[in-house]
């Protein structure tokens, strides 16, 4: 779908580069523990759709998938793309690459593990605090973690 839009070359690149780096921001804090930073990233009432749940508010999201200290990771982001749909609205996909590693328990492991491949499929909103999720949704191209 082509969208006709007011915004001038220079608003557009700043939508791309706000909602780009919220997939990087999203990848960082995951795998730094940094909930609190995380979920800042979503809207008031975004939704997130991860492996069959949909978790809706901000709240929700929080809760669902915080950091963990029982377990590390690394969430590998890359070919972000972006289209500005509006000065309020944009969408975007983001190929993904999530390595897990059990840090405590029977499950602990030396080294990270391929657990999952896939792409998030995002919406973003402008909101008072700037620019959020107002969804994403991973698409599984493979689940490793068994």
């Amino acid at each position: 779908m082509t969208v006709t839009l007011e915004l001038s070359p220079a608003e557009t690149r700043e939508v791309t580069a706000a909602c780009e780096r919220l997939s990087l921001d999203y990848a960082h804090f995951a795998d730094n523990g940094d909930n609190a930073a995380w979920a800042q990233l979503f809207a008031e009432d975004a939704e997130l759709h991860l492996f069959g749940q949909i978790h809706r508010g901000r709240a929700a999201i929080a809760g669902a998938v915080g950091g963990s200290k029982e377990t590390a990771s690394m969430h590998l982001a890359s070919n972000i793309r972006v289209n500005v749909l509006s000065e309020e609205q944009a969408e975007g996909t983001c190929y993904v690459a999530a390595y897990v590693k059990p840090v405590s328990g029977p499950k602990a492991v030396a080294a990270l593990v391929p657990a999952a491949v896939g792409v998030y499929r995002d919406t973003y909103r402008r909101t008072a605090d700037g620019w959020r999720f107002a969804s994403r949704a991973f698409e599984p191209f493979l689940t490793l973690k068994g």
